[in-house]
């Protein structure tokens, strides 16, 4: 995540969506003088974490004013991205995990059907009441950037049209930007899915299947 409130905005972090090329993007432009921060750990700085969503980070900081920016990605590109780069085990810890160990992994379509992300409770309570850590909802950009009652709070970017959203941060940052490419993730490797697993993602990520039109 990255707070520019030297010019009233945040980029928030999406995993596996391109927020490595925009952090990257935006870091030279950093005013830590005049509270510009960058998050990259959970224990970096007190309630703040690299990928708390919108609504509670206005919380935290008490600026519902903030400008809010987010970066998506194809829900099916986006899941196939964590599942091999977080590499789930056969109790669905991910390599993250201190007991992670990396055996009886689940195919790609059944960890679709049945694998699951944590989600704080400080960040559900002001997230969609869909968002659940039984499921990859708090994957999807409802759990991000969307409201109790469902208002998407953040401008959003697709990652595969860098063009708005380097328009955007040119004209916030007042030069000119450009994004680079970072953590493409092979989608020639990626299987094809079946209708069940296809719904279960529309149902799990709405807000994200409605934006790729599946």
């Amino acid at each position: 995540m990255r707070l520019i409130a030297s010019r009233g905005f945040a980029a928030l972090s999406k995993p596996r969506c391109g927020s490595t090329s925009l952090r990257r993007a935006i870091d030279p432009h950093l005013n830590v003088a005049a509270g510009d921060l960058a998050i990259d750990r959970a224990d970096q700085h007190p309630a703040l974490h690299p990928h708390i969503p919108g609504p509670y980070l206005r919380k935290v900081l008490e600026r519902p004013a903030l400008d809010l920016i987010i970066t998506v990605r194809h829900p099916v590109d986006m899941l196939w991205s964590y599942y091999k780069f977080f590499q789930p085990d056969g109790r669905g810890r991910y390599n993250f995990h201190p007991r992670w160990h990396g055996r009886n992994t689940p195919d790609f379509e059944t960890w679709i059907l049945k694998g699951k992300v944590g989600f704080s409770a400080d960040w559900q309570s002001e997230a969609p009441d869909r968002i659940t850590p039984d499921d990859l909802s708090p994957l999807g950009l409802d759990a991000r950037a969307a409201t109790k009652d469902g208002t998407l709070v953040a401008r959003v970017f697709r990652i595969e049209e860098p063009g708005p959203l380097e328009s955007w941060l040119s004209d916030r940052l007042r030069t000119d930007v450009t994004l680079a490419v970072e953590n493409r993730s092979d989608k020639a490797e990626r299987p094809e899915l079946g209708a069940k697993a296809m719904d279960r993602i529309r149902a799990m990520l709405p807000l994200d299947a409605d934006i790729y039109g599946l």
